[in-house]
């Protein structure tokens, strides 16, 4: 509407100075025609006339020009406003988190989905709001799990990561929600940044891991007694047989059979059968103390007590618990043609391993032993000579 008017108006100048111009002629012309008159002043009149003309078209058009340029910057807003307009859109139905900051870190954009993320500091997130002020925020409010009880170091070392070239991390935020961060520097400066919710990955692995350690105990423990079974056990040897070594530490080994179990097993049927080995399990597994024992099935009836950093006389006071605590017990063995109760016998052996030998070497002397305590009567603990 002003475009128009100022046209109009020029317009109406023109007019004006065009019939100022044909006047100013005609009176000249009247003049030379007057006594004393002459052509020259004619002419003279006329140049001013035309000069005062080309001014005015000058200026109309210095005007025009002003105008378009006027209409070409309005129209420029406009397209910029609407492409802006767009860009947010656009930005704001993507599902990950997009952030931009200036060379000295001061928000230029973010699109819906980052505010979502951390909606205790969104009302700080707008331009010209510098990084550190929004997550040091968002950390006073309680959402960086990893920035409570110091969060003004947390703080110092998350905006030095944020200001290198290029960084990775996997970010916890409260109520259990995990986003993983990538930033990276634009060539201007600036730090363009991106942020993926990754909370239900992350509650996936660690289910998936919870179900591995669940499949890895089974995996060694055994069902019917609920004690390690021969694979944890022999785990377990090869690791304490190689540390034992290293240190040069003694390594005992109680080889643990139920005396005349078959005959048990036949009088009590097998649920009575399967009864008596847990109790026994239980029964062994309450005579030792430390961490690092382990008492485990090695297999039918007989069981082993592996005792790191145990020397002979240890091993052997283990072994007269285990061997008591069944006594104090009293299971009836009707059967038994040994006593009336139910019994044990045990093979004892501790050495310091040498690593050029095999584990083994361990498990044949406790099964020598057992031998030995068999042969001389059974219900008592032989030890390898």
């Amino acid at each position: 509407m002003q475009h128009r008017r100022n046209e109009d108006n020029l317009y109406w100048l023109v007019l004006l100075v065009m019939g100022a111009l044909v006047a100013g002629i005609t009176a000249l012309a009247l003049r030379a025609g007057q006594p004393g008159g002459t052509p020259l002043a004619l002419w003279a009149g006329v140049a001013s006339l035309v000069g005062l003309l080309a001014a005015v078209l000058v200026q109309w058009r210095l005007i025009r020009s002003l105008d378009d340029a006027r209409r070409h910057a309005r129209e420029a807003e406009r397209a910029a406003t609407q492409a802006r307009a767009q860009l947010d859109a656009a930005l704001d139905i993507l599902p990950d988190a997009l952030s931009f900051y200036d060379a000295d870190d001061r928000m230029v954009l973010c699109n819906a989905r980052y505010r979502e993320l951390y909606p205790e500091s969104a009302h700080l997130m707008v331009p010209g709001t510098r990084f550190e002020d929004i997550v040091r925020h968002a950390a006073q409010a309680g959402t960086m799990v990893e920035a409570q009880g110091h969060i003004d170091d947390w703080v110092r070392q998350r905006v030095a990561m944020h200001l290198r070239e290029q960084s990775h991390l996997l970010q916890e935020t409260a109520g259990d929600r995990w986003m993983r961060v990538i930033e990276r520097r634009t060539p201007d400066g600036g730090i363009v940044g991106l942020r993926t919710d990754m909370t239900e990955y992350v509650r996936k692995e660690r289910q998936l891991a919870h179900a591995n350690e669940k499949l890895a105990l089974l995996s060694t423990t055994d069902g019917l007694t609920g004690i390690g079974n021969r694979r944890r056990f022999d785990q377990r040897l090869a690791v304490e047989w190689l540390r034992s070594a290293r240190q040069r530490a003694p390594l005992a080994l109680l080889l643990v059979d139920i005396d005349h179990f078959k005959l048990y097993n036949d009088h009590y049927g097998h649920l009575g059968g399967d009864e008596c080995l847990r109790r026994v399990a239980l029964l062994l597994a309450a005579s030792v103390r430390r961490a690092d024992e382990l008492v485990a099935r090695y297999g039918g009836e007989e069981f082993v007590l592996l005792l790191p950093d145990c020397d002979a006389e240890s091993a052997h006071y283990v072994a007269q618990a285990c061997m008591e605590a069944l006594r104090q017990a009293a299971v009836p063995h009707a059967r038994s043609p040994s006593a009336s109760r139910l019994t044990l016998s045990i093979g004892l052996v501790s050495m310091v391993p040498d690593p050029a030998q095999s584990p083994d070497t361990l498990v044949h002397a406790a099964d020598a032993a057992l031998y030995k305590a068999k042969s001389s009567g059974r219900d008592r603990c032989a030890g390898f000579s």
